[in-house]
Formats: C-alpha cells, structure tokens, sequence
C-alpha cells in the first residue's frame, strides 16, 4: 500500500498509511445510507454483540457491492 500511495500521490500522501484509507472508507460510508453490519464488514470491525461476534459471516461481495459502490470516486 505505501507504494501505491507514494505513486500516486507522491509527497501529498506522506502521512497516509491503510489505517487512514480504512477511516476514510468507514467515514464515507457512515454519511451514506449503508447498513452498519455492512459498514463494519467492508472495514473489517468486529459486531456490536456476542450474537454479531460469534455467528454473523460476512454477506457476498455482490450484496456489499452498492456500499462499496456508495463510496466517491478518486480521480
């Protein structure tokens, strides 16, 4: 990732990492009509219950795939 990041974006991207691409994306979504469950799966958090905790798996990448799709565009 830090390749990517000093590719593209050069010495503007010096103090990003994952981690903050990670706070973006949950951000984005948070003000965007997304589920929670689906927040924290594409962010990989961990539920809000032991019920969440113990036997909520992830949906299909093509049930996610609107959140994902909610996301603005990087040009």
């Amino acid at each position: 990732m830090r390749q990517i990041i000093d590719d593209t974006l050069d010495a503007d991207g010096t103090a990003l990492s994952f981690h903050s691409l990670r706070h973006y994306a949950q951000n984005a979504l948070e003000h965007a009509p997304i589920d929670d469950k689906i927040i924290r799966d594409i962010v990989g958090h961990e539920g809000r219950d032991i019920h969440e905790k113990t036997y909520h798996k992830p949906p299909p990448p093509n049930l996610m795939r609107p959140a994902i799709d909610a996301l603005p565009l990087w040009v």
